[in-house]
């Protein structure tokens, strides 16, 4: 049974490679569609490189531009913030240690009267 089909399989592709509308459709493959399935396959080939090229070089430059805006919110917002932080530590420091010169001077009052 299974060799029965194996030979019509066989005589079917005996036949179509006979026939003489495969004989031109194998011409017509070979000779306009094999060229301008390669010219078809190398441009688009060519349009994904350009593609891949381009969207590399944006994500550079992109992150470039956000490197250069976290340095510069660096410089113009942080550093002024951190000068005001210290200056305000500076100023609370300076107010305490006054606390144990009133405390102090309180006692001694306390202690003369």
């Amino acid at each position: 049974m299974a060799e029965n089909i194996n030979q019509r399989n066989d005589d079917k592709v005996k036949y179509l490679f006979t026939q003489e509308e495969f004989l031109n459709s194998e011409v017509i493959l070979n000779y306009f569609l094999k060229p301008f399935l390669y010219e078809f396959t190398t441009i688009m080939k060519n349009d994904i490189d350009a593609k891949l090229s381009f969207e590399l070089s944006f994500r550079y430059y992109i992150i470039i531009a956000f490197l250069i805006v976290l340095i510069f919110g660096y410089l113009l917002v942080w550093l002024p913030f951190q000068y005001s932080l210290n200056d305000e530590i500076l100023r609370t420091k300076n107010i305490l240690e006054i606390i144990p010169e009133i405390l102090y001077e309180g006692v001694e009052a306390m202690i003369n009267s």
